[in-house]
């Protein structure tokens, strides 16, 4: 076991930093505590040292007075020297969008930072929003070697909440802080540690972090180290320059999906430099307060709503596969982002292709997406030698075990690949699937073919995906014989990957979307609109290179004006999302806007055109449409499902399908 020492607070004896690998916990007497707390914290006393087990999730207002109470009368209670915080499976990753409480976390992380005793933070799983927030306020944190940190409160459209952007900066700096508040990057243990963000790493999971922990507190009980609050830490503000270029980069990058959060993130990370910490509290709760007012965040709620409701309508296998096969016929190209992210999932995955050519090209493409993203930042070196470790080839499936999904490169195969994909088949598990990759535009017909040869066609299904980047977001195409242990396993392996898949039936959402935007957009150009108005809201829209169409005309002048150009545009898009609802492709409008934000790249703070669409009202649409229907039938004559929602003084976000 290494070890190191760290000076604690000026004047103070060091207090020993330690690491463990799932070390035996020392042998204490425990007695309950004295005065009781609120049932949603569970609180013992070991040898000087209360245990604060938080027993409900931390995204519930009640445990954070509950946590507070017990933090309170801790640091009250004369038998107790050092407080553990325990943040781990049981506290949850909080929802703050849908929280309007935090002034109350604010004042949870002041109660533990001011605690005149030390305070350790025992941290293990997903320490995400309200938990990094508490931990960032303890006095000393021990991270489980398999933890993560992680906020997503700016890609909600929100400030993280209780003084992360004010503390983090005070020890990591502003790059560190700017990637974990604004860009949402996930840390784990070594990058937590090398940034300095953590006291000590232990083993695996939250009772060897806990351990940790308590061994830390007894610590710097015995030689007689007290709190080192967060307030007075300057590590991160040691190289001002180096602060202001941070602070530089981040204004000169866009930040997330375009989002007023990123930019006022970014605000109150360069205060952190300059105010106390109180003006910075204030500060960063003003900021959260104008970021909750935003078009952003109405956008952002109706998408978690969204997720939600796909959750709950959809099959969901127990388990995610572990191991994956991607078919490739002779030449074919191998899908290398969705490789990369199925590695980057944990999987083992092998390329199955009838000659060496195919697979030494696969592995090459594969290598090259894994070194970009290594010199991009956005996967390290020991991440990328896990997953390549993971990567095998073969030639056929005698040479395999069972595997839990098959990906189809092509849809059209030899009758080599035909009989390959047969003993594939034939061992896969219950929720096995067939994924067979195919166009946005594409339609069931493409299928039949391979279902009228395959097997088990039961585990067949289409399969849209971004293959030129990491996939956001997938597409399923499910046909009648599709089987729910199928469709079930495959969300069970997006939900692994923390990607939606949506799915429909005889065709994809997103096909129609395309085919409805570059229509509307070659129509309203071709009737002389100002190329340059049909940019702008293009460019707001996040959809700027979903119509290559506009590109060679962005500038010149033209008639029409940019509203007209966006009522327009969404009323094509929301009749196209109309016609999927009515004939069944789509389940629900929620399941468009989905579609949209995460496989085209429709800005998430605008919600998707589907609660555009119904945040101006039906009857305002069908104006809409009948201003342009004449013009272009196929793109703006009303769906029928206008007037029936009309009819039945009906919101779109009402429908209900069948």
């Amino acid at each position: 076991m290494s070890t190191r020492w760290l000076s604690i607070a000026p004047g103070s004896r060091p207090c020993r930093r330690r690491r463990s690998d799932e070390a035996k916990a020392m042998a204490m007497t425990t007695h309950p505590a004295r005065e009781s707390v609120a049932q949603m914290v569970r609180r013992d006393d070991t040898a000087g040292v209360a245990r604060l087990v938080p027993e409900a999730p931390l995204s519930d207002p009640d445990l954070w007075a509950a946590l507070r109470a017990a933090v309170a009368s801790a640091c009250t209670d004369d038998r107790v020297h050092a407080l553990v915080l325990v943040l781990g499976a049981r506290a949850g990753a909080g929802q703050l969008l849908t929280l309007e409480g935090a002034p109350a976390l604010s004042g949870l992380a002041d109660v533990i930072e001011n605690c005149d005793k030390p305070v350790v933070a025992a941290m293990s799983g997903l320490v995400a929003d309200e938990a990094f927030a508490l931990a960032v306020a303890a006095h000393y944190r021990v991270m489980a070697s398999d933890a993560r940190l992680h906020t997503r409160a700016t890609a909600q459209g929100l400030i993280p909440a209780g003084g992360l952007t004010q503390r983090l900066p005070r020890l990591s700096g502003a790059g560190v802080a700017l990637d974990l508040l604004r860009d949402g990057a996930t840390f784990d243990a070594p990058a937590a540690d090398a940034a300095g963000l953590v006291d000590a790493v232990a083993g695996r999971g939250e009772d060897a972090a806990t351990s940790a922990a308590i061994r830390f507190a007894h610590a710097c009980i015995a030689e007689g180290v007290g709190p080192r609050r967060t307030r007075h830490r300057d590590d991160g503000m040691r190289d001002p320059a180096a602060f202001g270029q941070a602070i530089g980069a981040a204004r000169a990058a866009s930040g997330p999906a375009g989002l007023m959060a990123g930019a006022r993130v970014v605000d109150c990370v360069e205060m952190a430099q300059f105010l106390p910490l109180g003006t910075g509290l204030a500060y960063e709760a003003e900021a959260a307060q104008e970021c909750r007012a935003s078009e952003d965040v109405t956008g952002l709620r109706h998408l978690i709503s969204a997720r939600s409701g796909l959750r709950a309508a959809v099959p969901r296998a127990a388990d995610a596969p572990d191991h994956a096969a991607i078919l490739l016929p002779a030449g074919a190209v191998v899908p290398d982002a969705l490789v990369a992210a199925l590695l980057g999932g944990g999987l083992h995955v092998t390329l199955i292709a009838p000659d060496v050519a195919t697979l030494r090209a696969g592995f090459a493409a594969v290598a090259e997406r894994q070194e970009a993203a290594v010199r991009s930042g956005a996967m390290t070196a020991r991440l990328r030698d896990a997953g390549w470790a993971r990567l095998g080839a073969a030639h056929g499936a005698h040479e395999l075990g069972a595997q839990g999904l098959v990906v189809v490169a092509e849809a059209a195969l030899a009758e080599g690949d035909t009989e390959t994909l047969a003993e594939l088949q034939a061992a896969m598990p219950a929720h096995g699937a067939v994924a067979v990759l195919l166009p946005a535009e594409a339609r069931a017909g493409a299928l039949a073919p391979l279902l009228d040869r395959a097997v088990r066609p039961a585990t067949v299904m289409g399969l849209a995906a971004d293959t030129a980047a990491p996939p956001r977001g997938f597409e399923l195409m499910l046909t009648p014989r599709t089987a729910d242990a199928a469709h079930g396993g495959f969300q069970a392996l997006a939900e692994r990957l923390g990607c939606t898949a949506v799915p429909a039936r005889g065709a994809f959402i997103s096909g129609a979307l395309l085919t409805a935007l570059e229509g509307a957009v070659a129509h309203l150009i071709g009737a002389g609109t100002a190329p340059a108005h049909v940019a702008a809201v293009l460019d707001d829209w996040g959809l700027s290179e979903a119509a290559p169409a506009t590109d060679a005309a962005r500038g010149g002048e033209g008639q029409g004006s940019r509203r007209e150009v966006r009522n327009g545009l969404l009323a094509a898009l929301a009749n196209a999302g109309a016609h999927l609802l009515a004939d069944g492709t789509a389940a629900r409008p929620g399941d468009i806007d989905l579609v949209a934000v995460d496989r085209l790249g429709f800005a998430a703070g605008r919600g998707g055109p589907m609660h555009l669409a119904d945040r101006a009202g039906v009857m305002v649409l069908r104006a809409f449409l009948r201003r342009w229907a004449d013009e272009a039938p196929a793109l703006w004559a009303p769906a029928p499902l206008w007037d029936d929602l009309f009819r039945h003084a009906r919101q779109l976000s009402e429908f209900e399908a069948g």
